[in-house]
């Protein structure tokens, strides 16, 4: 199995990255890491995953009992699926997004999207 690093940055979020995936690299799963901040306690705090501008519904999360610590996400993972019958690669956008209103990334948050294939 490779690996290829989509995204390795700091925030602030929304990122973003590209990555071309061979019909023969099938079947493929990203992870998702990275962390984050909230200034309102008791609240879960992440990422949204979105592949080619559609939201995936996976995300990288964790609760967050205190305000204004950075906090790892737990990593969150997305499997990659072949929707097309073409025999040449499929060009994919990963997207990063926060996953609520609580949640604030600056540049001292990173993020890390690896695609194992």
């Amino acid at each position: 199995m490779a690996t290829t690093i989509v995204i390795q940055a700091n925030g602030p979020l929304p990122l973003s990255g590209s990555f071309t995936l061979p019909r023969s690299a099938y079947p493929a799963a990203l992870v998702v890491y990275g962390s984050g901040y909230t200034q309102r306690p008791g609240v879960p705090i992440g990422c949204g995953i979105s592949l080619n501008g559609n939201a995936t519904g996976k995300t990288a999360t964790i609760f967050a009992n205190h305000e204004l610590t950075h906090l790892a996400f737990v990593p969150g993972a997305v499997a990659v699926e072949d929707d097309t019958a073409a025999g040449a690669g499929v060009n994919y956008t990963v997207g990063l997004t926060p996953l609520n209103a609580q949640t604030v990334t600056d540049n001292s948050d990173s993020f890390l999207v690896v695609l194992h294939h």
